[in-house]
């Protein structure tokens, strides 16, 4: 036998000894999704500083087609280790005309939980955009308008347990920026905090959370300015059995004055009908008075979307979605399918 064959079958042998010795307590799981949608945009206002914002658009897009590990390990009869990573790669992108795969890191994080609650380190959603924000902005495709919360990256986040119905969860992001590479007008470190307190029950759910905002800043007509911090509180009601009404206020000040910011009130519903889902959200906007006479001409807008959605099996669906969203009001219809495997 050669000594390359005799190499395999040894290292086959001690691979699939430590995995049986790692199934003992651990279990790692292979997950993903394809998501295709069809999208139909026409914006009411243009941006005056590019010719074309204002043309009505259609085609395939790719809604976070993904892939990833996840994990867990037993640490002790109390006490469990876990990972998960994700990454995302477009289902639309052209093979024979762009160059490589563009796969993309999304999320990627370790953590243990147990008794004393959950912590957890890496990349993911901000605790604040989970609490407050998801409820409202909960369509498949459109998105309502959300106010600024801290970059995602490089961050340490601890939940509490769930005590008489209340929790608490608090994160810092280490050092992580914007995006732009600009250091933080307001602070010279980009080290930021985010906490927010939940009171849960079989009726109601009430979130109240803070951003501090320290790695992002914002550009208002040209000037990039510091930003104060994110605020906002949630509330959802299940009156009956599949149905939930939200309701969400948020407002976002700049360092400089706590009535520059944006504010966000939305409305929220959705209601399980056995094969699938049908939902809408409500948003009115007030960019602020730093926003004033901004590139679409007004300072405040009402967005609006609704969806429904069909269950072919138990790993795919499909959706209509129609809403008019965003500074631009641009009227948006999408179609799309998802299987998740």
């Amino acid at each position: 036998m050669k000594k390359s064959l005799v190499a395999l079958a040894v290292s086959s042998a001690a691979f699939a000894s430590i995995s049986a010795h790692a199934a003992e307590d651990t279990t790692v799981g292979f997950f993903g999704n394809i998501q295709y949608t069809y999208v139909t945009t026409d914006p009411k206002y243009a941006d005056p500083t590019k010719p074309t914002s204002g043309n009505s658009t259609n085609g395939f897009k790719d809604n976070g087609s993904s892939f990833g590990f996840k994990g867990e390990s037993k640490v002790s009869d109390a006490t469990t280790a876990y990972f998960y990573v994700k990454y995302k790669i477009p289902a639309t992108r052209n093979m024979d005309t762009d160059n490589g795969l563009d796969i993309t890191m999304d999320k990627a994080f370790v953590g243990a939980k147990g008794d004393f609650g959950n912590v957890k380190v890496g990349s993911y959603d901000s605790i604040y955009n989970d609490a407050i924000q998801d409820p409202i902005d909960q369509l498949e495709w459109i998105g309502m308008t959300n106010n600024k919360t801290s970059a995602k990256g490089k961050t340490v986040a601890y939940f509490s347990p769930t005590i008489s119905g209340f929790q608490v969860q608090v994160s810092a992001g280490l050092g992580e920026d914007d995006g732009t590479g600009v250091k933080s007008i307001k602070s010279n470190s980009n080290t930021t905090y985010t906490g927010v307190v939940k009171y849960s029950n079989d009726l109601v759910t009430v979130a109240v959370g803070y951003d501090s905002l320290t790695n992002q800043n914002k550009a208002i007509l040209g000037a990039t300015k510091a930003l104060g911090d994110t605020m906002g509180i949630t509330a959802t009601v299940m009156p009956i059995e599949n149905l939930s009404v939200s309701a969400k206020y948020e407002k976002t000040t700049d360092a400089d004055s706590s009535d520059a910011g944006q504010k966000a009130f939305g409305l929220a519903t959705r209601y399980g009908y056995g094969m699938g889902d049908m939902y809408a959200s409500y948003e009115n906007v007030d960019m602020g008075k730093n926003n004033k006479n901004n590139i679409y001409g007004h300072d405040t807008y009402n967005e609006y979307a609704f969806g429904v959605t069909y269950s072919i099996n138990s790993s795919m669906y499909v959706y209509t979605e129609l809403g008019r969203v965003g500074a631009n009001e641009a009227k948006t219809t999408a179609m799309g399918v998802t299987y998740n495997f």
